[in-house]
């Protein structure tokens, strides 16, 4: 299809096919050779099949047209069509260095493209639509940048492996194409690497302009010595690789970026310097660390190398999974005869075996097992046991925010007998529980230190953690009885029953009965961060309900003193007054029940909870 004067608009190609596709599809090639009216640059066109770039003959102003006996200059584009070759295995030859101002390659043939040491300078973009451009010899591409916008580099599936792409001037350039280099320099500016699948040699930045590289959605690797300098350039990377196959060897200078992508290790060697952090490396193979670093995870196979450079420290902040087995034990080592630190910052429990350790000392938060089948040689804060057997207290926070009762979590492990919370709520009356899953209401807002404290019988593990109660937009909230029926006032997103303090498990209702028995209730409303309890709602039973607890109280009325006789040990007292308000008086526990000073106590009529083992026993008494 040819079109002559065609207008300036939008023009839509739409391909249909008669009959029926096989598998449903069917593969169709599409090539669009254009002039564009605001382009003012001379088109040369190569028609020469092999030969060398500097032979005017080679050259036309017309595809497949006659020769123009001159050779493209700064300002003008270079396109090789569909007429630039008649077969396979063409040579491309420089023997002298070329500039132009633009690439266009649309031929199919394959080409091999021998530089022969030479440079060729590029204003804007490179658009090579084939995959079959193969370099015989080194040489260089250089692009200035000159277009306007992102300048773009498309670099197809070509095996470029002599080729050095050098990026110069202070502009943008987007780099696609899985294709193979010699190396990439920037010296100025912005490259973006953006779905592509590159091995090169090197990649290296000149000069002290500002610059920054930006990988997305990409892979870089390489074979034999990789070369790799981030130190002088801003480095972003999203969803990428770096993959470090067998029989090679990278050497990162990370600089102080921080790589947020995958380290691959797949038979290779890595080392790393510089003083940035790295989200993940992964595989098998040889990590080397040749100065103090931040790692993400760090997840090594059986058969494994990690060597960290003498008196050096590497940060973990995630996972950290050496993956020994027995006969393929993962190797851990000092460069030196000197320590080695790994520092790890979160509080965990990292359980490993089938290690040879070697003067790398653990510090930090992290308790870390080395297990029974290990090595461990001058390297303290390994221990040397079956995970199973180590003590490890360590417990999740939720729904720490203002007025909420805050859900703490148990997740401590090994053989624990007994467990203790302190809240750090000094201002609460119930600021402990031995509850594996217990639930706090703080009095107040601000921060506040948590210690979970877990017991063997013989020995103690605790962890601190302080938390923030975070500002809460659910609004106050009261309980009502209507019908027989204890509702929450507020309508919420969620609700949660508690009684005595205690979670209702699946009574999440916004009404309910009193199935549950008697006691202090409250209701908790949810959003999606926060919960807000309620004022409490006492329901008491007075009526002979407990006649057959065997609680007995004396004297009642009472003045100073309440004394309780009961045949079960008493585990906690409360009094609540006839506004509902929890009191907690000075008791002292008895061989046969309980004495309780209520000296303090104005007079009146309350409800006395007397807690033994599982069960609270309420009763009304009168103080006077």
């Amino acid at each position: 299809m040819e079109f002559d004067l065609p207008e300036p608009r939008d023009y839509k190609l739409r391909v249909d096919h008669s009959g029926t596709l096989v598998n449903g599809s069917q593969d169709f090639s599409l090539i669009l050779t254009y002039s564009s009216v605001i382009d003012p640059r001379t088109k040369y066109y190569w028609i020469g099949n092999t030969g060398n770039w500097n032979d005017g003959a080679k050259w036309s102003l017309s595809s497949g047209g006659v020769p123009a006996n001159a050779v493209p200059g700064s300002e003008d584009n270079v396109i090789f069509d569909e007429n630039s070759f008649s077969a396979d295995n063409q040579i491309l030859s420089l023997t002298q260095d070329q500039q132009c101002y633009s690439i266009r390659w649309f031929a199919n043939e394959s080409v091999q493209w021998s530089l022969n040491g030479h440079h060729l300078e590029v204003g804007a973009g490179v658009n090579l639509l084939t995959d079959n451009i193969t370099t015989t010899s080194a040489g260089s591409l250089t692009l200035l940048g000159l277009g306007e916008g992102e300048n773009p580099v498309s670099l197809g599936d070509n095996d470029l492996n002599d080729l050095t792409v050098e990026f110069s001037g202070p502009a943008s350039w987007l780099l696609t194409g899985d294709v193979s280099l010699s190396g990439i320099s920037l010296a100025e500016g912005s490259l973006k690497i953006n779905g592509s699948s590159i091995s090169l040699s090197n990649i290296g930045f000149t000069g002290v302009a500002s610059k920054s590289m930006t990988v997305e959605n990409a892979t870089i690797t390489g074979l034999g010595t990789v070369m790799i300098d981030w130190s002088g350039v801003e480095l972003e990377v999203v969803n990428s690789t770096l993959r470090c196959p067998a029989a090679s060897t990278f050497s990162v200078d990370l600089g102080s970026n921080m790589f947020e992508g995958i380290i691959e290790l797949d038979g290779g060697q890595l080392n790393v310097t510089g003083s940035g952090e790295i989200a993940k490396v992964m595989g098998m193979g040889t990590l080397v660390t040749q100065s103090d670093l931040i790692w993400d995870d760090i997840l090594l196979e059986a058969g494994s190398t990690l060597t960290i450079q003498e008196g050096s420290q590497q940060t973990v902040n995630g996972t950290f999974d050496l993956a020994g087995t027995a006969g393929s034990n993962v190797l851990v080592e000092s460069s030196g005869p000197g320590l080695a630190t790994l520092n790890f910052e979160l509080n965990q429990k990292i359980c490993l075996d089938n290690l040879t350790i070697n003067n790398v000392e653990v510090t930090g938060e992290s308790t870390v097992s080395a297990g029974l089948n290990s090595t461990v040689t001058n390297s303290p804060g390994w221990i040397a046991d079956d995970c199973s057997n180590i003590l490890f207290a360590d417990f999740e926070v939720a729904f720490n925010c203002e007025n909420a009762s805050v859900y703490f979590t148990d997740k401590s492990s090994g053989p624990i007998s007994s467990r203790t919370w302190n809240f750090g709520d000094d201002a609460s009356q119930v600021n402990e529980s031995q509850e594996a899953n217990p639930i706090h209401f703080f009095e107040g807002p601000g921060q506040y230190d948590v210690t979970l404290t877990v017991s063997n019988g013989t020995s103690n593990d605790s962890y601190q953690k302080t938390i923030e109660l975070l500002p809460s937009v659910l609004a106050e909230n009261r309980i009502e009885f209507n019908n027989g029926k204890l509702i929450s006032f507020q309508p919420a997103e969620g609700y949660q029953w508690v009684l005595d303090g205690k979670i209702l498990d699946g009574v999440d209702t916004r009404s309910i009965d009193f199935s549950n028995g008697f006691g202090e209730y409250s209701v908790l409303t949810f959003d999606e961060l926060c919960n807000r309890r309620s004022e409490p709602f006492l329901v008491t039973g007075l009526n002979g309900d407990f006649a057959d607890s065997g609680l007995y109280l004396y004297p009642n009325p009472a003045t100073t003193q309440l004394s309780i006789l009961f045949g079960k040990p008493v585990t906690g007292i409360k009094i609540t007054d006839q506004l509902g308000r929890s009191l907690f008086p000075a008791w002292t526990k008895t061989s046969d029940g309980a004495e309780i000073d209520i000296s303090e106590f104005p007079g009146g009529i309350y409800i006395l909870h007397v807690q033994s083992e599982s069960r609270i026993i309420y009763r009304r008494v009168v103080f006077r």
